[in-house]
This record gives C-alpha cells, sequence and structure tokens, in this order.
C-alpha cells in the first residue's frame, strides 16, 4: 500500500490530483507513512465486516465488491460490453 501512496505522489508533484478537491494541498510526511504502515493491515481485516454491515442494512441496494485491478478491469470491460450490446 505504501508503495501506491509514494507512486500517485510522484506522478502529481507540482500538479493536482482530480480526485481531491481545489485548494486541498498533498503531503506526505512521516505521520501519514506511519498511520498507513501501522492501520492498514487492520483496516483491511475490518473491511468485509463494514460491508456486511453496510448490506444488511441498506438491503435494497445492489453492491459489488472488487477485490484488485484485475477485477476492476474485467467489471468495467463487462460493463462497456453490455452497454455497446444495447
Amino acid at each position: 500500500m505504501l508503495r501506491k501512496v509514494l507512486k500517485r505522489r510522484l506522478m502529481y508533484i507540482g500538479r493536482t490530483r482530480q480526485d481531491i478537491g481545489a485548494g486541498c494541498k498533498v503531503k506526505l510526511d512521516w505521520e501519514f507513512i506511519e498511520y498507513i504502515i501501522t492501520t492498514y493491515q487492520t483496516r483491511k481485516r475490518k473491511m468485509p465486516v463494514h460491508f456486511l454491515k453496510f448490506r444488511e442494512s441498506n438491503p435494497n441496494m445492489n453492491m459489488i465488491m472488487l477485490k484488485n485491478k484485475r477485477e476492476i478491469a474485467a467489471y468495467i470491460e463487462n460493463l462497456q460490453r453490455e452497454r455497446e450490446s444495447v
């Protein structure tokens, strides 16, 4: 996870990321790096529980869990194929 944060930081040096509001400063300091290192695994383990609770409290909402880039790419490709066939 830290690798992705560092890569993203390097990609946007001197530029504003599209997924961050205008005027928001992106900083990469030791406190943030330490937060990532010390909490990532715990947050990753808890996420399925949070999704399950959300699903239970929102039974009419369709929810899809994609676990990695390959699943995301396949899902998007499938959506595009469905759109083209309509």
